[in-house]
C-alpha cells in the first residue's frame, strides 16, 4: 500500500530520487537544461555545468538524457558517475568497455586509436552523435583532463566526434582554470544555483500536481516562506523538509500546514509517523517482555539490549524509521499483569501481514525507543514507590507485572533512590547554575575580563543586554578575582545537562584547559630572530567589519611576551571604509581610545610603553575587508628563470579588484613555491589616508590571512612533521589555509561568517538582540544528537539549523575541493581561529560530520604572559579571536606585506630619521675636536709628503703591468661568457630534443631538425643576363631550430593534428616564436599527406 493514498496522492511527492517524471522546469534549471541541448544538437564538443550540493545536477543530467528518448537512433548517451580513475590507462579502457567496443588495448596509444576508429565509424559513416556524461566532476583526478582533451581533438572539419557533459561542484571550476588548453574548449559553460522564492512555491505546486492534487492549498503562503528561509531553495533541502512536513500533516489529521507546523518540524517536535500510529499494534507489551526478559536472564549470561533485539521474539526486528514513541505511549505506559511465556514473545508475528514495507520502515524507532526503556528506570521507581510495582517470585521461574503507569520515561536517567519530587528542583537549580556561570564565563572570555569598567563603552557582557550602545569587551591578562574557598568546602557537583548527565569540563566552550610549550616566548627553530634593535614593542589591530582586536607585544630577551589584550565592538556591525568613510574613522579612533583606557589601569605596563601605544607608532595591521588576500604560488623547477614572470601573473589572476593596480609582495615557502600578498592599490591607499588623519604608523599591514598563519607558525612549531588545516571563521568571510610540514601550500576563501547567524534572528523577526550577544550561539541540539553527541538546548536552535547545515556543507566542499593538491594524513588536525569560539560545540559538530580532529587554535601557547604565567589556564577559549592580531604583533621574518608605498617612504624616512640624527651628532662632535689639532698636523705632513711623491715615480711601472694583467683577466672572462652561453645553449637544445620526443604523434614524422644562428632567407635575382640564387641571413642574433616534416593521418583529421602539434610547440615554453614557413597538401579527399617547413626561435 502506497503510504499516501490516505490523502489521495497517487506516488510520493517530495522523493529525493532523480525521478525525471517530477522533473520542475526552475528558470536557472531550464536555461541549463536549454543550453545543453543546444551544444549537443550542434555538436559543440564540451559542456560544463557546476553547482553546490543539492541543488539538481543530477536530476538535470536525467532530464537531459530523457530529453533526446525520441531521437535515440541518432544520439547515443554513456554515463560516468564516480570518475575516480588512478591512470590514464585504466580512464581509457573503461571508455573502450562503456562504449561498448569489442577490442581491448593494453597501451595509452591503442586505446586512443580504438576510441578515435570508434568515434568516426559512429559520427562520419553511420552519422550519429555519441554524448558521454560525467556526474561529480570534481571527483576527476586534475591530470584526466588532459586526457579528455585529447578525446575532444577528435573531429571533422565541421564538428566535434565525442560530445561531453560534465556535472560537478564549484570546485571543478578550479581544478578546470588550471589547465587552460581544456578551458579554452568549452562551448557550454554555467553554474546552477539555489531556487528563488517564486520557483519555491512553483517546485512544491508543481510537485503535489504530478502526484496528484492539482489545485495545491495544502501549503500555506506562510509555511511555503518558512521553508524557503530554511531551505534557502536548495532543492534537495525543500524535498527533505516538504517530507517530513507532509508526514506530520498526516500524522496530525491537518487540513493545511502552517507555518506554526514547518517551524515544528525543522525543530523535531512535530510527530512524522503519518498514518502508521492509528495500524500500529501495542508495542508497549513488546517492550515491557524485553525488559522482563533481561530480569529472568539476572541469573544466566547478561543480555544486552541489542542482544535481546536479535532474539527472535517479535516482528520488531524488521521495523526501521520513526523517531520517537507516539504520545500516547510515551506518556501512558500500562504494564498489565501478563505472564511472560512462549506464546507471549511470538504473539506479534501474525500481525506481520497487517504492515506494508513502507509502515515497517517508518516504525523502527519505536521498536528503539521501546528497547531504551531500561530495568534502571523501573527499579528507581520501585524504590521511590512511585508509580511502578514490580513483584518478582523467586522460587517461580514464571513473572508477573501488576499494572501500573509510568509518568515519565525518561526517569532513568536520574540517579536511583531519586525523589521525583526532588528532580523539578534539581532542574531549576541547574538552570540558575547554568544562567549564572554562562554570565561569568562571558565576562572572563578573553584575558582578565573581571576588572571594573571605566566607560560605559566598556559595560561587562553580564548586562549589556539592556544598553543599546557599542559594546566593548576588555580582556585584562592577570587581574582576574578569585573567590576564596573555606578549608572545610567541598568539591562542588559537576555541572550537569537537562538530562541530568555529567557534562566534562571540555564541554563547556569558554573552560578550554590550554596547552603550553615548554620554554614560551621563545623562537620556534623554523623562524629566525629580527637583528633589528628597533620596534621591541608592538601594537597588533585586527579589523573584520565592526569587531576590533587588539595585543600588545613585547619582545624580551629574544622572547616574545603578551603584555595586554582587548576587543571592541562597534554599535555597526558592518563597518565599511569605502562606503562610510567616516564612520570607519570614527570607531577607529574610539577603539585605540578604549584600549588606552585599559592600559592605565594595568599597572605592570610602563609608562614608557603606554606612551608609545597612545602614539600611534607602533601597529601592525590587518583588515578582512577583502582589500588583501594571500596566494600560494608553485614554481616549476625547469621555471625558475622566469620566476618573477610566472609569479607577476599568477597573482593578478581572478582578482576581484584592477589587477593592473595591484599592491603585491612575495616571499619564499619552501623549496619551489612563494606566498604572495596581494593588495587592492586604491582601497589600501583611501584606508591608510583615512588612518594617517587619526595619527597612526601603520609599519605592517598583513592580509588577514597571512596573520593567522603567523599564529600558527609561531604558536605550533611541533606540527611541522604533518599537514594541518586552520579554519578562520570571520564576521562575514572566512577562510581555509593549509599546511603541510609547517610551509603554506593553499589559502581558499568560504563564504559564511558568524553575522550569519544574526542575520538568521533578524529574518525570523526576533528582536532586542544585539548583534555582540552571543551567549546563546551554539550549535542545535538536534544536529549533534543525530551524531551521538549530547548537549543542552539553545533558545534559537530551530532558526540555527540551516545555518549550521550551510556552513557544513561550504567547509566540506572546500575540504573535497582541496584534496587534490592537498596531502591529507589519517589524522590531519583542523584548528578553529577567529570568532570560531564563540559558536559553543562548533569543534564537536564538525568533528562528528567530517571525522576530522578538530580542535581551537590557541594563539598564546608559545608566548610568555607578564607579570607571571599562573592564570594562562584561567583564560576563555574566545581567545582565539585574537589569533589575526596576535599574528600580525608577533612580527615573524619573511611576512608579506601589502603596505602601500606612500606609507613605505614614509616609514624610510622615519627609519633615516632614527638613524642619521644621532649619527650626525656624532660627526659633529668628531669636527669640532678634530679642528683644533689641524694646523699642527698639516705642516706635519707637509714634511712626510715629499719622500712618498718619490715612491710614486717607482710604483707606475708595478701600475702599467697591473693594467696589463687585468686587460687579460677581462678577455679570460669574455671568452668564459661565450662557453657558458654555449652551454646553456647545449642544455636547451636537449631539453627541445627530448620534447619532441615525447610529444610528437606518430602522425607526424620529422625529415630535417637542424639549429643554427639566424635564418638563410633564399631567393632569385637577375644579375646581368642571368638569374643567380642569393642567400641573405635574417636574425643573426638568435638561435633558431628549422624542422621539416610530413603528416600522415586521416584526410578529415590530417589538418586538425598538424594545429594541434604547432599549440603544443608553442604552450612548451620553449619557444617564444614558432613560425609556419610552408606547408603542402596533396590534393584529393583521400589523400592523408601534408609536407611543412617550421621555424622555431630557442
Amino acid at each position: 500500500m502506497n503510504l499516501f493514498e490516505s490523502i489521495g496522492l497517487k506516488v510520493d511527492p517530495f522523493t529525493t530520487s532523480p525521478n525525471v517524471d517530477l522533473f520542475f522546469p526552475a528558470t536557472e534549471h531550464r536555461q541549463c537544461l536549454e543550453g545543453l541541448e543546444l551544444a549537443i544538437r550542434m555538436r559543440r564538443g564540451l559542456s560544463v555545468v557546476r553547482g553546490g550540493i543539492g541543488v539538481g545536477k543530477t536530476t538535470v543530467s536525467r532530464k537531459l538524457i530523457d530529453n533526446f528518448k525520441k531521437d535515440d537512433d541518432i544520439f547515443d548517451f554513456y554515463l560516468i558517475l564516480d570518475p575516480k580513475f588512478e591512470a590514464e590507462l585504466a580512464l581509457l579502457q573503461h571508455i573502450i568497455e562503456l562504449f561498448g567496443i569489442n577490442d581491448v588495448g593494453e597501451s595509452v596509444q591503442k586505446c586512443r586509436n580504438i576510441i578515435e576508429n570508434y568515434l568516426l565509424r559512429i559520427g562520419v559513416e553511420q552519422g550519429k552523435t555519441l554524448v558521454l556524461i560525467v556526474d561529480e566532476g570534481q571527483n576527476l583526478p586534475e591530470e584526466m583532463l588532459d586526457v579528455f582533451r585529447t578525446l575532444l581533438n577528435f573531429e571533422t572539419d565541421e564538428f566535434k566526434l565525442l560530445q561531453l557533459v560534465m556535472f560537478g561542484q564549484p570546485e571543478m571550476g578550479n581544478m578546470i582554470h588550471k589547465y587552460p588548453n581544456f578551458e579554452d574548449r568549452i562551448a557550454f559553460d554555467f553554474e546552477i544555483g539555489p531556487l528563488s522564492h517564486n520557483d519555491t512555491k512553483g517546485f512544491i505546486e508543481h510537485r503535489l500536481s504530478m502526484a496528484g492534487v492539482p489545485d495545491q492549498t495544502w501549503f500555506s503562503p506562510g509555511a511555503i516562506d518558512k521553508i524557503y528561509k530554511n531551505t534557502h531553495g536548495f532543492p534537495r533541502k525543500l524535498t527533505l523538509v516538504c517530507h517530513q512536513v507532509l508526514l506530520a500533516m498526516m500524522g496530525e489529521e491537518a487540513d493545511v500546514i502552517t507555518e506554526n507546523l514547518v517551524d515544528r518540524v525543522i525543530s523535531g517536535k512535530a510527530n512524522t509517523a503519518g498514518p502508521i500510529q492509528h495500524k500500529k499494534k501495542d508495542y508497549t507489551q513488546v517492550a515491557v517482555n524485553k525488559l522482563l526478559n533481561v530480569l529472568r536472564n539476572e541469573s544466566d549470561e547478561p543480555k544486552t539490549v541489542n542482544d535481546i533485539s536479535k532474539d527472535k521474539v517479535s516482528v520488531d526486528d524488521d521495523i526501521i524509521g520513526v523517531s520517537s514513541l507516539p504520545d500516547e505511549v510515551e506518556n501512558n505506559i500500562v504494564l498489565e499483569e501478563t505472564p511472560l511465556n512462549t506464546s507471549d514473545k511470538i504473539e506479534t508475528n501474525n500481525d506481520q501481514d497487517n504492515f506494508s514495507e513502507s509502515d515497517l520502515r517508518d516504525i523502527k524507532i519505536e521498536k528503539e525507543k521501546d528497547d531504551e526503556i531500561k530495568l534502571s528506570s523501573l527499579s528507581s521507581d520501585v524504590d521511590s514507590g512511585d508509580d511502578v510495582i514490580l513483584a518478582k517470585d523467586q522460587t517461580d521461574k514464571n513473572e508477573h507485572v501488576i499494572g501500573a503507569v509510568i509518568d515519565d520515561p525518561f526517569v532513568e536517567d536520574y540517579p536511583l533512590n531519586t525523589d521525583p519530587s526532588d528532580i523539578k528542583t534539581e532542574k531549576k537549580l541547574e538552570e540558575e547554575v547554568t544562567d549564572s556561570v554562562g554570565n561569568n564565563e562571558m565576562e572572563d572570555d578573553m584575558i582578565g575580563g573581571s576588572e571594573a569598567v571605566a566607560d560605559q563603552n566598556e559595560i561587562p557582557i553580564a548586562i549589556k543586554k539592556n544598553i543599546n550602545e557599542e559594546k566593548n569587551i576588555e580582556h585584562k591578562i592577570f587581574e582576574t578575582e578569585k573567590k576564596p574557598v573555606d578549608a572545610g568546602e567541598k568539591n562542588p557537583e559537576p555541572e550537569k545537562n537537562k538530562d541530568n548527565k555529567k557534562i566534562e569540563k571540555s564541554d563547556q566552550p569558554n573552560s578550554t584547559v590550554l596547552d603550553v610549550l615548554p620554554y614560551p616566548g621563545k623562537y620556534p627553530p623554523s623562524i629566525s630572530s629580527s637583528q633589528i634593535p628597533f620596534d621591541k614593542v608592538v601594537l597588533g589591530v585586527s579589523i573584520d567589519q565592526g569587531q576590533f582586536d587588539m595585543v600588545l607585544i613585547q619582545e624580551q630577551k629574544n622572547k616574545k611576551v603578551l603584555l595586554a589584550s582587548h576587543s571592541y565592538m562597534a554599535m555597526n556591525r558592518s563597518l565599511d571604509p569605502t562606503e562610510n568613510p567616516a564612520e570607519f574613522v570614527e570607531y577607529c579612533e574610539r577603539a585605540l581610545e578604549s584600549f588606552d583606557r585599559h592600559l592605565e589601569l594595568l599597572d605592570h605596563i610602563p609608562k614608557s610603553i603606554v606612551r608609545k601605544v597612545s602614539n600611534r607608532s607602533i601597529i601592525a595591521l590587518n583588515i578582512n575587508d577583502g582589500s588583501s588576500l594571500l596566494k600560494h604560488i608553485q614554481i616549476p623547477k625547469d621555471s625558475q628563470k622566469n620566476k618573477n614572470q610566472i609569479i607577476d601573473w599568477t597573482a593578478r589572476k581572478d582578482l576581484s579588484f584592477n589587477s593592473e593596480t595591484a599592491i603585491i609582495n612575495h616571499s619564499k615557502s619552501g623549496s619551489d613555491s612563494v606566498t604572495v600578498g596581494v593588495g587592492n592599490k586604491d582601497a589600501l591607499n583611501a584606508t591608510s589616508i583615512m588612518l594617517n588623519s587619526l595619527g597612526w604608523e601603520v609599519r605592517w599591514w598583513h592580509p588577514i590571512s597571512q596573520a593567522v598563519y603567523n599564529s600558527f607558525r609561531w604558536n605550533y612549531p611541533d606540527h611541522r612533521h604533518h599537514s594541518t588545516l586552520i579554519l578562520h571563521i570571520g564576521q562575514q568571510q572566512s577562510f581555509f589555509i593549509g599546511c603541510i610540514h609547517g610551509d603554506l601550500r593553499f589559502v581558499e576563501s568560504i563564504p559564511i561568517g558568524i553575522q550569519n547567524l544574526y542575520e538568521a534572528l533578524e529574518d525570523q523577526g526576533i528582536e532586542g538582540v544585539s548583534w555582540t550577544e552571543r551567549d546563546e550561539y551554539l550549535v542545535p541540539r538536534p544536529l549533534l544528537q543525530a551524531m551521538g553527541i549530547e548537549s543542552e538546548s539553545g533558545l534559537y536552535d530551530t532558526v540555527f539549523i540551516p545555518v549550521f547545515e550551510t556552513w557544513l556543507q561550504e567547509i566540506d566542499r572546500t575540504i573535497t575541493g582541496m584534496r587534490y593538491n592537498f596531502t591529507m594524513e589519517e589524522k590531519t588536525p583542523l584548528l578553529l581561529s577567529g570568532v570560531a569560539g564563540n559558536v559553543k560545540h562548533l569543534d564537536k559538530y564538525i568533528k562528528g560530520s567530517l571525522d576530522l580532529d578538530t580542535s581551537y587554535l590557541n594563539p598564546i601557547r608559545n608566548l610568555l604572559l607578564t607579570p607571571d604565567d599562573s592564570q594562562r589556564n584561567d583564560i576563555g577559549m574566545n581567545l582565539v579571536a585574537l589569533s589575526s592580531a596576535l599574528g600580525s604583533a608577533i612580527k615573524i621574518n619573511g611576512s608579506v606585506n601589502v603596505l602601500p608605498n606612500s606609507i613605505k617612504l614614509n616609514e624610510a624616512f622615519r627609519w633615516a630619521n632614527r638613524v642619521s640624527l644621532p649619527l650626525a651628532g656624532i660627526i659633529i662632535s668628531v669636527m669640532v675636536a678634530i679642528t683644533g689639532t689641524t694646523k699642527a698636523d698639516y705642516d706635519n705632513l707637509k714634511e712626510k709628503i715629499a719622500p712618498l711623491k718619490e715612491e710614486n715615480s717607482i710604483l707606475k711601472s708595478v701600475d702599467i703591468k697591473h693594467g696589463n694583467l687585468t686587460l687579460n683577466k677581462n678577455t679570460v672572462r669574455d671568452q668564459l661568457d661565450v662557453l657558458s652561453f654555449d652551454t646553456d645553449l647545449y642544455q636547451h637544445i636537449l631539453a627541445v630534443i627530448r620534447f619532441l620526443s615525447h610529444s610528437t604523434p606518430k602522425e607526424i614524422r620529422f625529415v630535417e631538425v637542424s639549429f643554427r644562428s639566424g635564418w638563410e632567407n633564399k631567393s632569385f635575382r637577375h644579375m646581368g643576363g642571368s638569374l643567380i640564387q642569393v642567400v641573405e641571413m635574417e636574425d643573426e642574433d638568435k638561435r633558431v631550430m628549422k624542422v621539416v616534416g610530413e603528416v600522415n593521418a586521416n584526410p578529415a583529421l590530417k589538418e586538425r593534428y598538424f594545429n594541434n602539434y604547432i599549440k603544443t610547440l608553442e604552450s612548451s615554453e620553449l619557444f617564444y616564436e614558432v613560425k609556419i614557413i610552408n606547408k603542402k597538401t596533396e590534393t584529393g579527399l583521400e589523400s592523408g599527406h601534408m609536407d611543412f617547413e617550421l621555424r622555431c626561435f630557442l
